[in-house]
């Protein structure tokens, strides 16, 4: 999580901080590995702003994406797009 927080981050390297822990809670056999990638993709599902980051960061890396409701001169300014939605400091 702290990797996600970091100032000016590119939202491709970002995007693919999520796709890499993704892919490595899908290799975690037993039953915590199996609730861990249900409830990333429980809250990734619900996060449709997610879905839209993950697409402007194809486009950024010259993918092509179909269906794609932004407008083309504004993906380029999604480049350093915070993926964590505030900044908030934990105390106890």
């Amino acid at each position: 999580m702290e990797k996600l927080e970091k100032p000016n981050m590119l939202l491709v390297d970002a995007i693919n901080l999520v796709t890499e822990f993704k892919q490595q809670a899908n290799a975690v056999r037993g039953d915590i590995g199996t609730r861990v990638s249900q409830k990333l993709d429980e809250v990734l599902n619900k996060n449709a702003g997610f879905g839209v980051l993950s697409d402007v960061a194809r486009v950024l890396q010259g993918q092509k994406v179909e269906n794609l409701e932004l407008d083309s001169t504004l993906v380029a300014k999604f480049k350093f797009a915070p993926t964590t939605s505030v900044d908030v400091e934990r105390t106890f």
